[in-house]
């Protein structure tokens, strides 16, 4: 059965979104004037893309987080190794409460989110997105919770642009997910 959907041109803009997929009624909702809506990108301090870099099993490097160490809203431990330069480490370490975003896999795997609950000296992969909200607007544990919610899922797959075997979400769509402030 067909699905017809009425969308104002004004949401078009302010989303920047012209797909179908976007304004599917089952992602789609109506804020509550009652509570504080903010985007992503409003309360983060950083937002960054991990290292593209070949991995190895032997112990070479540092550990690199990938979409396989995330489960139950944790970054569990790194299994591969990344052989890096200490600058680039630095660059790239992960310290306690980053949040990992999965930006890129399947439709059923893309915004996989985990946080970082121990100092792990480990970096991460390309595909995955560090996340660290500022502390005074949002917790990183709420956050990260939230994004693993059906809703929080079902916003991250909306703004999901799917191609051929892979999904993404860039940085730039994960900032404009609105999330929920508690007062």
């Amino acid at each position: 059965m067909a699905v017809i959907t009425t969308v104002m041109s004004s949401d078009v803009i302010s989303e920047n979104r012209f797909s179908a997929e976007y304004y599917n009624p089952k992602y789609v909702f109506n804020k509550n004037p009652l509570s504080e809506w903010k985007r992503i990108g409003k309360i983060l301090k950083r937002c960054q893309y991990g290292i593209s870099i070949a991995m190895n099993e032997k112990g070479e490097g540092y550990p690199i987080f990938r979409m396989n160490e995330i489960s139950d809203c944790f970054a569990t431990k790194a299994e591969k190794f990344a052989d890096i330069s200490y600058k680039e480490f630095l660059k790239f370490r992960l310290t306690e409460n980053d949040i990992l975003f999965n930006r890129t896999n399947s439709f059923e795997f893309v915004g996989r989110t985990g946080i970082v609950k121990d100092q792990t000296n480990s970096v991460f992969a390309s595909y995955l997105i560090r996340v660290v909200p500022d502390t005074n607007e949002i917790l990183p544990e709420y956050l990260t919770i939230y994004l693993n919610t059906d809703f929080g899922i079902g916003q991250i797959k909306r703004r999901a642009m799917p191609s051929i075997n892979q999904t993404n979400v860039s940085a730039s769509e994960l900032k404009r997910i609105l999330v929920p402030i508690p007062g």
